[in-house]
């Protein structure tokens, strides 16, 4: 293959990513959102099955791994706002 065939599939290759659209699908946003309350709800049933007994007696689950889910549980809340910040392709901005 010559040079210039090589610039020219490059830069094809490049085209279809910039193409792309910038803003989430409605169906997307909701796929999301439907996903972050599930791993929400998953995170804190976690935690509160996993830190009631005392390691001998419990289920042998590290500290850090309570600790973990807890942050996550405290933090999904605010990545399920930012989706909302987010506009999606169906939704007027007039609003």
């Amino acid at each position: 293959m010559s040079i210039e065939a090589l610039h020219k599939n490059r830069k094809r290759r490049q085209r279809r990513w910039q193409d792309q659209p910038k803003r989430l699908s409605l169906s997307v946003k909701g796929g999301l959102l439907l996903l972050l309350t599930f791993m929400e709800g998953w995170t804190v049933c976690f935690t509160l099955t996993h830190s009631r007994l005392p390691q001998p007696l419990g289920t042998g689950t590290p500290q850090w791994m309570v600790t973990g889910s807890f942050l996550l549980a405290v933090v999904i809340p605010f990545l399920w706002l930012l989706v909302l910040a987010i506009g999606a392709e169906g939704e007027d901005d007039d609003q």
